[in-house]
């Protein structure tokens, strides 16, 4: 996104939120967690201020908003209230973010982060 996105331009991301209240009952049970399953589509359960310090690590985005969205199992209308008074205990996190005028690409910040799983930097496909 910092490669394509001009400065003051936003972008709006979402990810499963670690935090959701149906998630800290599972953990409570000692069950695996709906966000993070082991064969699941997602490797990485994210909590608020832990995504928003990735995001703006290096300079190159701000968040400028957090929305939560859906309380499992509640009904549709008790989800659009609680997510509006809690919605760090949502199922998913919704951060809409603003690109800095920092020149560079976020990517570089990836290989200081030191991340178990090797990014793609469209540059040189063998990093992998």
């Amino acid at each position: 996104m910092s490669r394509v996105l001009k400065p003051g331009g936003l972008f709006l991301v979402g990810v499963p939120n670690l935090a959701s209240l149906h998630n800290r009952f599972l953990l409570l049970l000692g069950i695996q967690p709906t966000s993070i399953r082991i064969l699941g589509p997602h490797i990485r359960g994210f909590v608020r201020g832990s995504f928003v310090e990735f995001v703006e690590y290096g300079g190159y985005f701000k968040v400028i908003r957090v929305y939560g969205a859906n309380f499992y199992p509640f009904p549709p209308a008790l989800n659009k209230i609680l997510e509006k008074i809690l919605p760090g205990m949502a199922v998913s996190s919704f951060y809409e973010i603003n690109r800095t005028g920092k020149i560079g690409n976020f990517i570089e910040v990836l290989d200081e982060y030191k991340f178990e799983t090797r990014y793609f930097d469209g540059k040189n496909p063998s990093k992998l």
